[in-house]
């Protein structure tokens, strides 16, 4: 019984929330890492060293 109340209230994968990184070095680290990313969003005009 308490399998199907888990299996009723499990929330599907695709509704599950995204990871997010935030930050130039986290996702520099996650694109070698060979780590999947589907989107990357930059503001306009941030500067600085990299």
């Amino acid at each position: 019984m308490k399998e199907k109340h888990a299996q009723r209230n499990a929330v599907p994968q695709e509704e599950k929330a995204p990871p997010i990184l935030a930050g130039r070095h986290a996702i520099i680290e996650a694109i070698k890492a060979g780590r999947g990313i589907n989107r990357i969003l930059l503001a306009d005009g941030v500067r600085g060293s990299g």
